[in-house]
């Protein structure tokens, strides 16, 4: 029995349930609003920006019906069938999709070659917060579906669709004919819901499409091309040559008469975007072939007829392949899946493509810990993307059934010899076509800049006068904590401690220019007070005597509080909290993502201050740490005499950029965060009081969330020159 859903277009995200050739006029609108977009954001640029909430908008529409189309189309599709069709499908068709799946997913894997050595981040998404582990037991075991669908754990709505329905197919047909009839007046209302939605297609792609070109800058293009080239190029492969060979090889069906009766099929798919409208054809076509090579009507219309309207719920190759989008989105921000990150996308890839590859890739990027600005990107090169998709869908649904089928019909076959040439030749074929992408994107993408280079864009922001930098006052003796308030405001100057390695706090930029997260606030600390700010560089080791000595009032540079360090420097009240990460070579990553696993191994590690080297003793106290040099490690990309340097999360990411050899690790179990306070001289409580009461009104003004979102987050980086646009470079109008 063909499942009921089959008998009308079920939903499906982003596609109404018609064919979409070039001659409809909706894909005629979808073509002109990603055309005016695109035209809109070169003529605005970065003025465009705006429209961003109403792509974000159009987005989350799209993911209204999906959880409840999964639900009721994998439960209609299964749940009308024989029970006796069903166990044999499920044991052949089963291992047959496994088997797809599998040499999918191997090609996912195969693509991460296509890219070149990481080039530096082109999207600015560095937080200071630890990734969260999450809990696989929710994530895959339906204990409670209600969660599940709540909280978007789309393996575990699958793996609960799939028991109901094979539940369903032991009953009997009078009980779960209503219900079937129900699900399937279910499943065609979240098809209207769709529909409805879906018209406003045109406007949500002119809104993602016009701020995709009016703010992605040259380097960005390059590297969408580069997922374009890889995603074509490998579905055009596996549509028509192994997918077709695959078949070739273990029935009497050949490939080119293979790709030649579906030619229809795929050029239809192609125009459409989506191979629902082409299932009918997929069938005749299987039929005829079959038909031709001997196998009876009746074997071809009980396995053939019937496994591609169920197929049809399953992920077909095409989708499988999209998960190629992981190691270029891990590629474009400047790094690469490390190996737990390809164990959940092995894991946990399949299942999330159940339904709207939208909701599995949103899934996923948050699952990989991967920017979900990068979202946009995936779902604007989707309008070409999902034709490509709709092939090797096509191939792959008439592909199994047919194998299938030569499986009932006793003309299935099995030739190791064939297969181990066809397997060399597709090692080849991906060779060639990963290797070419490479070289072509080696030469097209310039080195990433390393050093100071690396953190251009990082100026203070408007408004902010230059940072006055004086020298140490080698004749300064030391002076009584008591009216240190009163000398400094009778000097007219608030005299800043900085570190001069103390990025992003304060460092010295391209420029020479002194600058950082506090420094912007020592000025508005200053201005509070109603003096002037002067900066002092200071020794790390030397704090309490240049506190008391009066070279500097108060030391402002991300000064991490310790315990030990409070008996002889008093405190602010705290104003930053962060991780505490590895900074390492960027090929062991992978070592350093377990605390746990880091404890039993005796270490080198380094710190740039003793006030770090206390609490990493206590959480690796077989390690051995000691006080390294952190401007040698940043000017040269190299760790001299030890295996990891432990910093600060914010200190070590842009450590990570500086040198794009290294990389920033914070351990999935680490629980330790760093307090950072500024320090003052011991004694000095009506400064100190002044500084806390500050502290209090600038938090609440917000001067610290904007401070760090420009520098702590890396937003400086995306505040560049005004991007090239026809209103406002060729025009002036603006």
């Amino acid at each position: 029995m063909v499942a009921p859903a089959a008998s009308r277009p079920p939903y499906h995200p982003g596609v109404t349930a018609t064919a979409r050739g070039t001659s409809d006029p909706f894909f005629r609108r979808v073509l002109i609003g990603l055309a005016a977009g695109v035209a809109a954001g070169l003529f605005l640029g970065e003025a465009i920006a705006p429209l961003d909430l109403v792509g974000t908008v159009f987005i989350k529409l799209l993911q209204v019906t999906v959880l409840p189309y999964v639900v009721g189309s994998i439960i209609v599709g299964i749940g009308a069938s024989r029970a006796d069709d069903a166990a044999v499908l499920a044991r052949r068709g089963g291992l047959l999709l496994v088997v797809v799946w599998g040499l999918m997913l191997v090609w996912v894997g195969a693509s991460t070659f296509a890219y070149p050595a990481s080039t530096g981040s082109v999207l600015v998404a560095a937080d200071t917060a630890a990734p969260v582990a999450g809990d696989w037991l929710d994530v895959y075991v339906p204990a409670n579906v209600f969660k599940a669908l709540a909280n978007n754990f789309m393996p575990a709505v699958v793996v609960f669709s799939l028991l109901v329905g094979v539940a369903i197919t032991g009953m009997a047909e009078a009980s779960k004919a209503p219900l079937l009839a129900v699900l399937a007046a279910f499943n065609d209302a979240m098809g209207r819901v769709s529909s409805a939605i879906v018209r406003f297609t045109p406007l949500g792609l002119f809104a993602m499409a016009g701020v995709a070109a009016g703010t992605l800058r040259g380097d960005e293009l390059v590297r969408m091309q580069a997922w374009f080239v890889v995603y074509i190029g490998s579905s055009l492969v596996v549509a028509l040559w192994l997918l077709p060979s695959l078949v070739a090889i273990v029935t009497p069906v050949e490939r080119a008469a293979f790709v030649r009766q579906l030619r229809t099929a795929l050029v239809t798919a192609f125009a459409a975007g989506d191979y629902f409208v082409v299932l009918p054809m997929i069938t005749a076509a299987n039929r005829a072939l079959l038909e031709e090579r001997g196998v009876a009507p009746p074997v071809v219309e009980g396995t053939a007829a019937v496994a591609v309207p169920l197929l049809y719920n399953f992920p077909d190759a095409g989708k499988v392949l999209s998960l190629a989008f992981f190691p270029f989105a891990a590629w474009y921000v400047g790094s690469e899946l490390a190996p737990g990150q390809w164990m959940t996308l092995t894991a946990a890839g399949v299942p999330s493509v159940f339904g709207s590859i939208n909701a599995g890739v949103i899934f996923l990027l948050d699952q990989l810990h991967l920017p979900a600005d990068l979202f946009p990107l995936f779902n604007v090169s989707g309008v070409v993307n999902a034709r490509f998709n709709a092939l090797v869908a096509v191939v792959h649904t008439a592909g199994l059934s047919l194998v299938l089928a030569a499986m009932a019909g006793g003309v299935f076959r099995l030739r190791p010899r064939v297969l181990l040439r066809a397997g060399v030749t597709a090692l080849c074929v991906v060779a060639l076509l990963f290797a070419g992408t490479r070289a072509w994107l080696a030469v097209m993408i310039p080195p990433a800049p390393t050093g100071l280079a690396a953190l251009d864009g990082f100026t203070l922001r408007n408004g902010q006068p230059a940072a006055v930098v004086v020298p140490q006052d080698p004749a300064a003796e030391t002076l009584p904590p008591a009216g240190r308030l009163t000398r400094l405001q009778a000097r007219g100057s608030l005299r800043i401690g900085v570190f001069a390695d103390g990025v992003p706090f304060t460092f010295t930029n391209v420029a020479g220019a002194l600058v950082g997260y506090d420094v912007e606030m020592g000025q508005a600390l200053a201005r509070a007070l109603g003096v002037r700010a002067e900066f002092v560089v200071v020794d790390r080791d030397r704090l309490p005597e240049m506190l008391d000595r009066g070279v500097c009032d108060i030391v402002m540079s991300g000064l991490v509080v310790t315990v030990a360090s409070s008996t002889a420097i008093a405190f602010s009240t705290p104003y930053h909290e962060e991780p505490l990460a590895f900074l390492v070579p960027d090929y062991r990553r992978a070592q350093f993502t377990s605390l746990t696993g880091l404890q039993a191994s005796a270490l080198p590690l380094g710190t740039p201050s003793e006030r770090l080297a206390r609490p990493v003793r206590r959480l690796l106290p077989l390690a051995t740490v000691k006080e390294a040099p952190l401007p040698a490690v940043l000017a040269s990309g190299r760790l001299d005499g030890v295996e990891a340097m432990v910093l600060p999360l914010a200190q070590a990411v842009y450590a990570s950029r500086m040198q794009p050899a290294l990389a920033a690790v914070v351990p999935d179990d680490s629980t330790y965060r760093t307090v950072a306070a500024y320090g003052l001289p011991m004694g000095a409580d009506t400064l100190r009081e002044a500084v806390n009461a500050w502290i209090e009104v600038a938090r609440g003004a917000g001067q610290f969330a904007s401070a760090g979102d420009y520098w702590i987050r890396g937003r400086a980086q995306a505040v560049r020159a005004p991007r090239w646009s026809l209103g406002h470079s060729v025009l002036g109008w603006w």
